[in-house]
């Protein structure tokens, strides 16, 4: 959806979460306008704002 969006000249942010680079390579070849973030946070205040539990 992102994609179809974003070739359509709309912004759209999408916390895309996966532990594997290969599969994060994979998205970048087949998304346009595709930036990764890199967010570096302690453990102990991912899990205390996780309110549901993940």
């Amino acid at each position: 959806m992102a994609n179809l969006l974003s070739r359509n000249g709309i912004i759209a942010i999408v916390a895309a979460i996966s532990p594997y680079r290969q599969v994060r390579e994979e998205l970048k070849k087949t998304s346009t306008n595709f930036i990764e973030i890199y967010v570096h946070a302690p453990i102990a205040v991912c899990e205390s704002r996780d309110v549901k539990g993940l």
